[in-house]
């Protein structure tokens, strides 16, 4: 081996820590840009919720909350923002949509849900308490009133 090759390699071997270190910083700040991209989105959504429907706990399953948007997809999907993982739930299988003060809820493609124990393939409104049924997943909805600025 010639001397330059031999020095450049003692140099790296000598410093590889600080390689290793910086390598290691580099990760480090890009998991946390990262980390902080997902939380900025997060908190973006937080304001744009107009409620939320809450699973009932089962023996197997703790409550779970799903916030509700001003246009909420409930299905079997993966595209679905609230995802049942039901036999009977279809990929699409219900819309929650918000205008104003008034919530409502419409089935997909002929699909059919249960509204406080009744049977409805038409669009109905929601209020809060209602409970919603989807195959065998039962919630209850949860809905902020509209601010209305009075002055």
């Amino acid at each position: 081996m010639n001397d330059a090759l031999y020095d450049a390699v003692a140099f790296g071997m000598r410093y590889w820590f600080l390689l290793l270190i910086a390598l290691m910083l580099f990760t480090l700040i890009g998991v946390s840009v990262a980390e902080y991209k997902r939380h900025k989105s997060i908190m973006n959504m937080v304001g744009t919720y107009v409620g939320y429907l809450e699973t009932e706990p089962t023996e197997d399953e703790p409550a779970l909350r799903f916030g509700i948007a001003k246009g909420t997809v409930i299905g079997s999907g993966k595209r679905a923002d609230i995802i049942i993982d039901d036999p009977e739930v279809s990929k699409t299988h219900a819309v929650i949509l918000r205008r104003g003060n008034k919530t409502a809820i419409s089935p997909s493609g002929g699909s059919e849900y249960f509204l406080n124990g009744c049977r409805y393939d038409r669009p109905c409104r929601i209020y809060s308490g209602d409970v919603l049924v989807f195959g065998s997943v039962r919630m209850r909805v949860f809905l902020k009133e509209e601010q209305t600025d009075d002055a």
